[in-house]
């Protein structure tokens, strides 16, 4: 490509509209100038484009309108990223296209939430997702690229249906529903190989939550909060953006959305890493990362086995589990899920919680729907700890079912240690 051919200055059309009027501001692949279009209605459809930003050289929207920045525009590598996806997108006969740098007004808060919230939409309705690659320049380099290891590509991967990898130099390296793509995307991000060869919303109906969860364990974002945020199309929920809130809070915002709208018992199949301070937790996780071992987890969808109701309730989750009582203040619950090895898809589980009541001053709450605790492993008194690793069956404990508990998610201080979870158990563990 030619790329010192100059780009156009783009002309804003239809000015007057807020983004929540119209879903969202395309640039024309040849004209570049901006104009507004709901997603479904875009003649002959739109091109986007999935990228990894270059701090400092990135064209914003403003920066576009103005042309007094046109110098300072072909002096930055962003200007030709811009000029390269549109000509190859027009070169395949879009007339139009996206890119997330200059199509959105970043100093808009409102417009800026909307796109965020509807940016998995809008991957989704694309004719085409072109991914662009800027540190691999041989097909041998696929994996090492960052764009693996970031929040917000993990949707942009997912939801497209038409996805092409490029090099650095613009030149394709195949097509996400490619077989021996397909295969190389999934060893490397851990979603089902067949899961990205089907649409999105087959992909996203046949994985649990806590699997979904797991494949955004190990990405990172600039800003905490967006870990978070990156997340909401893959539950197809909507929050407020709250920059300066945390990584943590934005995270117990999303789960509480999910729990909202969802009843898969997987979103609390996650353990504690070593990495994540704190004495108590509750049901929902303090970070994505506690996810990182879920892949394999399933619900089960067995004849006499429903997953346990559950519901939030102010700050607290209100769920009815299956307990196995430990002692007089611990307890393991079983929340109807399993885990299964990729590979041969064997099951390992059923899986279980460890809880316990939470303690005011010295006395434990006596109340089953008084607020509880989850706990790690190693917080649970050394005398259960060891008959618990030394080989457990379900006749050593007492079964209590059905029993409906108020779990807080509230962060106390309190006794009980930050220390790996292990949630795996025998099968037997359950049985009468």
């Amino acid at each position: 490509m030619n790329k010192k051919e100059n780009i156009a200055r783009p002309v804003e059309q239809n000015s007057t509209n807020t983004s929540r009027d119209l879903a969202m501001r395309l640039l024309h692949t040849k004209d570049f100038q901006f104009k507004d279009f709901a997603p479904d209605h875009v003649p002959g459809g739109y091109a986007i484009l999935s990228h990894r930003w270059v701090h400092g050289q990135e064209i914003s929207y403003r920066e576009m309108l103005d042309p007094v920045s046109d110098t300072n525009l072909k002096s930055k590598s962003g200007y030709d990223k811009i000029q390269c996806f549109c000509r190859l997108a027009a070169l395949e006969r879009f007339h139009y296209a996206w890119i997330d740098t200059c199509c959105i007004n970043k100093d808009s808060s409102s417009e800026l939430s909307t796109a965020i919230n509807s940016m998995f939409q809008w991957y989704r309705k694309a004719a085409k997702c072109y991914v662009y690659l800027k540190d691999i320049q041989f097909p041998s380099q696929f994996s090492q690229s960052e764009w693996f290891q970031r929040g917000w590509t993990l949707q942009e991967l997912i939801a497209p249906d038409k996805v092409q990898f490029l090099t650095c130099n613009w030149q394709s390296l195949g097509y996400k529903k490619d077989p021996q793509m397909a295969k190389r995307l999934s060893s490397i991000t851990k979603i089902p190989e067949q899961g990205l060869r089907s649409r999105v919303e087959i992909l996203l109906r046949d994985n649990s939550i806590a699997r979904k969860m797991s494949w955004a364990s190990r990405r990172k974002t600039t800003e905490s909060e967006d870990m978070a945020y990156c997340l909401m199309g893959l539950f197809n929920v909507n929050m407020d953006l709250r920059y300066g809130e945390g990584g943590k809070e934005a995270f117990s915002r999303l789960q509480q959305s999910i729990v909202g709208i969802s009843k898969d018992p997987s979103i609390f199949a996650w353990t504690i890493p070593l990495s994540i301070p704190g004495t108590r937790f509750g049901l929902l996780a303090p970070s994505v990362d506690c996810f990182a071992n879920s892949h394999g987890i399933e619900v089960i969808y067995r004849e006499n086995v429903r997953p346990p109701p559950f519901h939030m309730q102010n700050c607290d989750i209100v769920i009815t589990l299956d307990l196995r009582r430990l002692n007089d203040h611990h307890y393991i619950g079983y929340i109807n899920c399993e885990s299964r090895w990729i590979e041969d898809r064997s099951a390992i589980g059923p899986l279980a919680i460890y809880l316990t009541q939470r303690r005011i001053g010295a006395k434990h709450l006596q109340s089953p729907l008084d607020a509880w605790q989850r706990v790690g492993l190693y917080a649970l008194p050394s005398d259960i700890q060891r008959k618990l690793q030394t080989g457990l069956r379900a006749e050593q404990f007492p079964l209590e079912r059905a029993v409906t508990l108020s779990i807080a998610q509230r962060s106390f201080q309190g006794y009980l240690l930050p220390v790996p979870e292990q949630i795996n158990f025998d099968n037997e563990m359950f049985s009468d």
